[in-house]
């Protein structure tokens, strides 16, 4: 039975007078992912080994190691914050950080510490020239031990982004060879009572090439599947250039729209309930899978201000935040000093201090929010503990975050420090459980990028047809309308049928309209 939100968010406000926060008791996976670059960043921001509480986590990842492109053993990234002054020539090394990583055993004894080779910025190839050679397979394996015994890490998080994918990779062998790695690395460390577990792609197109789930269903403890990052300002998908359109960053649901579009939707499967089923479905156990959480927001600039709801045309991205300073991208922690404080970031002079407009759409269950020409779509403490109730709904191992530096760790403008952490440790212990509806009616404004969705054509709409690019309203349907197309203009017309969401077709204006502005009631009966 489908479980109303305002029972979620009672359960939840429950649990936080009669249950602890931390991750000890839930017995799931709770996974907190850590930059240490968070250590370089000024003020507020600034994010040191001393400032995890560990009590939140049963498996912490220290982000990240690298693989040596000429040995092929794993590296450190950076010696100057990783390693201790005796492991290093005099002035090369300092902060000592990976030790003090592993003890914080000493604040949760149950605390996992592992450590993470890879991440996006590592790239593919080292991995893929590694993974094809059964001789520097060995040679990793072994400097993987080597590095674990030194510095007391329980376990390995492999995070190649992704075989198959990206400059230097193996399309053809890249499948193959990660499963023959990873199968060699848990012969290797299973038996010394190490974990390995994997940080893997939410994309539709990318798991089948990159990854043959039965084979590492047998071989991983768990793994972290990424379910963030399905749209930001950036080049992803070719026909989707620079994703010029707004797009939240962590969608639960999928739209009726983005479905019946299929592949030529850029939304189409980008959402947590689609990726978690396509693992499940291609031979992953529920129980070793575990739902990634971003606790930041991608955000854009609006080219139009008022045109301000999801897919509406963007022209950059967001300027960047005080801390993690990248345009495009802020942390929770800067998302709620924009909202709260009357201190705006001086990259974004037509912000209005205090004026931050927050929509949740009934489907992505998570909000947006836009003041002037800025839009960023983020996670905070109620889509959290959703996400985590559907978790527990799917059976899934847990939850990890990326990252847990980007939470309002201090406090500063929440009630209590690391308010997301401690929510969805709440949501997981509570046994809640979301169950969704799909497919789904979405709530927030849709602009239209001009995809054809599928069904059929009212016969009236082919006899109406008479010039290439003509709009033709649907007869019975408000929100539909039609497109006629004929290019080499002999007569015959192709039809592409078209949804504006929410929004309403004015056959006035021929465009999608929103039904609630003056003038418009009289558009719409359907």
């Amino acid at each position: 039975m489908r479980k109303l939100l305002f029972l979620a968010a009672i359960a939840v406000a429950a649990g936080v007078a009669n249950a602890q926060s931390g991750a000890a008791d839930h017995g799931k996976v709770m996974g907190c992912y850590w930059g240490s670059w968070s250590f370089y960043r000024p003020g507020l921001g600034k994010f040191d080994v001393s400032d995890i509480d560990a009590t939140l986590c049963t498996h912490g990842y220290y982000g990240f190691a690298d693989i040596d492109p000429n040995t092929y053993e794993i590296k450190v990234w950076d010696p100057w914050y990783d390693l201790s002054p005796s492991d290093c020539n005099p002035g090369e090394c300092n902060y000592d950080s990976y030790r003090r990583f592993v003890g914080l055993k000493e604040q949760n004894p149950n605390f996992v510490p592992m450590i993470s080779v890879g991440g996006w910025t590592a790239g593919s190839i080292e991995f893929s020239e590694m993974a094809r050679d059964p001789a520097r397979r060995t040679v990793f394996i072994e400097s993987v031990v080597a590095f674990m015994q030194k510095f007391g890490f329980e376990g390995l998080d492999f995070d190649w982004e992704y075989p198959g994918f990206f400059e230097g990779s193996d399309e053809e062998n890249d499948r193959d060879n990660f499963s023959a790695l990873i199968k060699e690395i848990a012969e290797r460390l299973h038996p010394m009572g190490y974990i390995l577990t994997a940080a893997v792609s939410p994309g539709y197109e990318k798991v089948p090439i990159a990854y043959d789930l039965p084979e590492l269903n047998k071989h991983f403890d768990f793994m972290n599947v990424m379910t963030y990052d399905y749209h930001g300002y950036w080049k992803d998908r070719e026909e989707w250039d620079h994703r010029e359109f707004t797009g939240h960053n962590s969608p639960l649901i999928s739209r009726e729209e983005e479905m019946s579009a299929g592949e030529a939707h850029p939304g189409y499967l980008y959402n947590a309930f689609d990726t978690i089923n396509l693992y499940i479905e291609g031979g992953m156990d529920a129980s070793k899978l575990v739902l990634g959480m971003p606790l930041y927001g991608r955000g854009f600039e609006l080219v139009d201000p008022n045109n301000n709801g999801l897919y509406c045309p963007t022209d950059a991205g967001i300027p960047w935040g005080p801390y993690t300073q990248q345009i495009g991208i802020w942390g929770y922690q800067e998302i709620l000093q924009a909202m709260y404080n009357d201190t705006m970031n001086d990259q974004m002079p037509e912000a209005v201090p205090g004026a931050w407009e927050v929509f949740v759409d009934s489907c992505y269950q998570a909000p947006y929010m836009h003041n002037g020409p800025y839009w960023i779509g983020y996670d905070d403490e109620a889509s959290l503990a959703i996400k985590a109730e559907f978790a527990n709904h799917l059976g899934l191992a847990g939850a990890f975050v990326w990252s847990i530096d980007t939470d309002d760790f201090n406090g500063e403008n929440s009630d209590e420090p690391f308010p997301l952490m401690k929510t969805i440790n709440r949501a997981l212990a509570s046994g809640v459980e979301y169950v969704p509806s799909h497919p789904c009616i979405g709530s927030a404004p849709f602009c239209d990028l001009g995809v054809a969705t599928e069904g059929p054509t009212p016969p009236s709409i082919v006899e109406d047809c008479t010039e290439n690019g003509q709009r033709l309203p649907d007869p019975t349907d408000c929100h539909i309308y039609y497109r006629c197309s004929d290019p080499d203009q002999d007569g015959v017309f192709d039809i592409d049928e078209y949804s504006c969401g929410d929004f309403i077709f004015d056959p006035n204006q021929l465009t999608c309209v929103d039904p609630d502005l003056p003038g418009n009631d009289n558009l719409c009966t359907s």
